[in-house]
């Protein structure tokens, strides 16, 4: 509009009366945007999705409505955890912000934008299939309709684990699909996803990427809302919904853990699905070793076995052999919490001791100080980057 009209003031006075919307708030939008064109980036828009990748964050522009970019965000789920790239998402009407284990470079921005739109319909609806199976969002909705159906007691609290059980309780029941379809109908948009990722496909709508030193004006408010960015600010952002989305994030990640007891057994699942104090399914030890991410089990488990033979260690090897029994220490000692805990960005086994050691009653008091933690090292990082 302000391309067309040649002033943001005219842009203004014309949306303000097609839309019937306050002069003000169009004016802060057209700030934004004439601040993004400003700095010579690609400005998001029907015909143009805009991938911008910060730091660890990835933002997804895409200008298709809430219903549609929780669907994508889904399908992007599935997609980058095969490529252990996708820590947690988040989106709104306008982005989908994806937080990355580690820091974003050009390469991983092309690699992205590969396997993100090169999905056919099919591939759209199979992977938000993968997602519901993994991750299933639900629970909430499918307590209404388990009432419903007359199977819980109307008006019944459940805690989160409860809700997040119910899934496993009524998986491939009535139930279940009913879930599914009113959850299809409602929060999710597939049919539009699908023609999106067609018009990727025939060039109709362009996909465009770019790095950044600094967030674009228009990615600041999602990252704002959900990332590091807005820990390290003093947000006005609840601290309740910070844990609780920092909750539900790890609670999603998948780890490998591998038996120094026996050295013949390891396992990979997400957090959230391990037991309160996870046992080797060969020797029932509790001695696991919470492996970095990109760690083969199998080469770590060949270490402990050549250790236990007495065979000569490198020093990287006995540096990865001795960064493993710290954790399996923790695991032994604090069971899920210790893997909860060495799944925070920036925390090691030295910090997690420390957080773990005060053997929290209250969760929320336990991820409080896993929060601080984490905020600790993202104030200190760019110190530490400079040695």
């Amino acid at each position: 509009e302000i391309a067309r009209l040649g002033s943001k003031e005219k842009a203004v006075e014309a949306l303000s009366r097609r839309l019937d919307a306050s002069e003000d708030a169009l004016r802060v939008a057209a700030d934004e945007v004439e601040a993004h064109l400003r700095h010579g980036l690609p400005l998001p828009t029907r015909r143009r999705i805009l991938l911008e990748a910060y730091d660890r964050y990835l933002v997804v522009h895409s200008t298709f409505g809430e219903r549609v970019n929780r669907t994508l965000g889904c399908v992007f789920d599935a997609v980058l955890s095969e490529h252990d790239l996708i820590y947690s998402w988040w989106n709104d009407a306008y982005r989908i912000l994806i937080e990355a284990p580690r820091k974003l470079d050009k390469f991983d921005l092309e690699s992205v934008e590969g396997w993100l739109f090169s999905l056919s319909e099919d591939d759209v609806e199979g992977r938000l299939r993968e997602y519901m199976d993994a991750r299933f969002p639900f629970g909430y909705k499918m307590k209404f309709i388990a009432e419903r159906f007359g199977v819980i007691p109307r008006g019944k609290t459940l805690n989160s684990k409860s809700l997040e059980n119910l899934y496993l309780r009524f998986r491939d029941t009535p139930i279940y699909r009913e879930t599914l379809r009113e959850a299809y109908q409602e929060k999710l948009d597939l049919e539009s996803a699908k023609r999106i990722m067609a018009e990727v496909a025939s060039g109709e709508i362009e996909v465009a990427r770019i790095l950044t030193r600094t967030p674009s004006p228009l990615a600041r408010h999602i990252l704002e809302k959900y990332s590091d960015v807005e820990e390290l600010m003093a947000s006005t952002y609840a601290v309740a919904d910070q844990l609780e989305y920092m909750k539900k994030s790890i609670g999603a990640r998948t780890v490998h853990l591998a038996c120094m007891g026996c050295g013949e057994w390891s396992i990979k699942k997400r957090v959230r699905e391990f037991e309160e104090e996870p046992r080797c399914g060969r020797c029932g030890s509790k001695l696991l070793a919470v492996l970095r991410r990109h760690q083969s089990p199998e080469a770590f488990l060949e270490l402990v076995r050549r250790w236990r033979r007495g065979e000569a260690l490198s020093d990287d090897e006995r540096e990865a052999l001795a960064y493993g029994r710290k954790t399996a220490d923790m695991v032994l000692s604090y069971g899920r919490r210790a893997v909860v805990a060495l799944m925070v960005y920036g925390i090691g086994p030295v910090t997690a001791y420390r957080v773990l050691s005060k053997m929290h009653q209250d969760e929320k008091e336990f991820y409080a100080d896993l929060l601080k933690a984490k905020v600790q090292y993202m104030r200190t990082k760019p110190y530490w980057d400079e040695k």
